[in-house]
């Protein structure tokens, strides 16, 4: 009889080491997750940038397109002025000019504005995406430390519980 209570606590102790492992590998699952969301935060975050890049780039081509255009504005402004007999300081030249002038440079700094407004919500999204990537891995982690304290714990059980077959049939 003595040997079936033995039997039975080996067994049981072998059953709590099955349980220690399989909270071992899930804690190891969770690192492994931990790890993966960090990356894919990071990825997502330097897409994100490189697409703000791209819109700031972008703009300042627009920009530049607007300054060209005022440019040639104010050479056609110009030209028709000295083809009509008029010239380039009569005081409606003049204003007309410093009215294109104006539009220009205000068409050129929207453009550019858009563009900034648009990478600086990218790159802040970015950090968003790091800090929550970050922050999902930390939590994964604090769960597989928990998961390996139960393991710890389940160890210690199935040997308590085998020593006690021992005590109680040996």
């Amino acid at each position: 009889m003595a040997a079936i209570g033995i039997i039975g606590g080996l067994f049981s102790f072998m059953g709590a080491m099955a349980s220690a492992n399989a909270a071992r590998q899930q804690a190891q699952a969770l690192e492994y997750q931990a790890i993966a969301e960090v990356q894919a935060a990071d990825y997502k975050a330097k897409q994100e940038e490189r697409v703000g890049q791209e819109q700031r780039a972008a703009a300042q081509r627009k920009g530049l397109e607007e300054k060209r255009k005022e440019t040639y504005l104010q050479s056609h402004l110009q030209a028709t002025a000295a083809a009509s007999g008029g010239g380039a300081d009569d005081p409606t030249i003049v204003k007309l000019s410093s009215d294109i002038a104006q539009q220009g440079e205000y068409n050129a700094l929207s453009q550019m504005w858009s563009g900034e407004s648009q990478a600086v919500g990218l790159e802040n999204q970015a950090r968003l995406d790091r800090y929550s990537g970050r922050t999902r891995a930390s939590a994964l982690n604090a769960e597989a430390s928990a998961a390996r304290s139960k393991a710890d714990a389940t160890i210690l059980g199935g040997v308590g519980g085998l020593f006690g077959s021992f005590a109680k049939f040996g």
